[in-house]
């Protein structure tokens, strides 16, 4: 039951900013979406508090992020010149930036929901999220001019062939997705469950709470990333960076190893 509604609110999360992307598009800027985008989703984690709320409240949440996720990234672009090496790479460090926030919130919402109590977890949460909201506004001047959406429909061009070539390759980008996400979104229920129910977490008279195992995939993508992104740049100067499809098979690939060793982890263990 925990997976069939993690799934669907995941679900709901992840489509929801398709609409959301038109309604920026056509009636909002995109830091109007982002701050009314995170307001919202703050209510949602407020509302989670209640348990009698819990299913307007997640949707709610999910609802905040229809506005949020899709123009948040969408400004990274204008940051940057168009022949900038370092812009193919700033969605990496942005990703940088999402994966912090995903680092301390099992580490602090999770600890106080399984020690004190999940409101107190999900009130953390919408703590986090008005603080999020803050920085962005703070550092909104930084930013690169947001135009406003009747500019933007009166600058839009028919479609060329080009267009078209592009738009079929993000079509074939999402089909990619669909099947990584389907491994990826485990760590939230499949994963989640059976730290909780199948993993001995004792170290002598301490149990690690089950939401701190959330946190070790932000951590490496945290710890690794700067890493990976610094040898791209130099890749990009001397014009030999590999393509991004070549960075999404890898990555790809390199998931499936990684639930190949937690099946087998899990076979060798068995009852045990």
């Amino acid at each position: 039951k925990a997976s069939l509604v993690y799934g669907g609110y995941a679900g709901c999360a992840y489509f929801l900013p398709i609409i959301g992307g038109l309604i920026c598009d056509r009636w909002l800027t995109r830091r109007q979406a982002v701050i009314s985008g995170g307001l919202i989703m703050a209510l949602g984690h407020f509302l989670l508090i209640f348990p009698a709320l819990f299913f307007p409240a997640l949707a709610t949440v999910a609802l905040g992020a229809g506005l949020y996720l899709p123009a948040l990234p969408s400004q990274i672009a204008g940051l940057y010149a168009q022949d900038d090496p370092r812009k193919s790479s700033a969605y990496s460090v942005y990703y940088v930036g999402m994966n912090l926030g995903s680092l301390l919130s099992p580490l602090v919402c999770g600890t106080l929901g399984e020690l004190l109590g999940w409101h107190w977890g999900f009130g953390a949460a919408g703590i986090g999220m008005l603080i999020g909201v803050g920085i962005y506004s703070f550092g909104a001047r930084h930013l690169p001019p947001d135009p406003p959406p009747s500019a933007r429909q009166a600058t839009r061009a028919p479609l060329d062939r080009e267009d078209v070539r592009a738009l079929l390759l993000i079509a074939l980008v999402a089909a990619v997705i669909v099947i990584y996400r389907g491994a990826n979104e485990q760590i939230g229920n499949t994963l989640a469950l059976w730290l909780d129910k199948g993993v001995d977490r004792r170290i002598g008279d301490f149990t690690i709470p089950m939401t701190w195992f959330q946190s070790l995939n932000p951590l490496l993508v945290f710890v690794l990333t700067p890493i990976i992104v610094g040898r791209w740049v130099r890749q990009a100067k001397a014009q030999r960076e590999a393509t991004p499809m070549r960075k999404m098979a890898a990555g790809a690939a390199m998931l499936g190893a990684g639930y190949v060793l937690l099946a087998a982890g899990a076979a060798l263990a068995g009852s045990t």
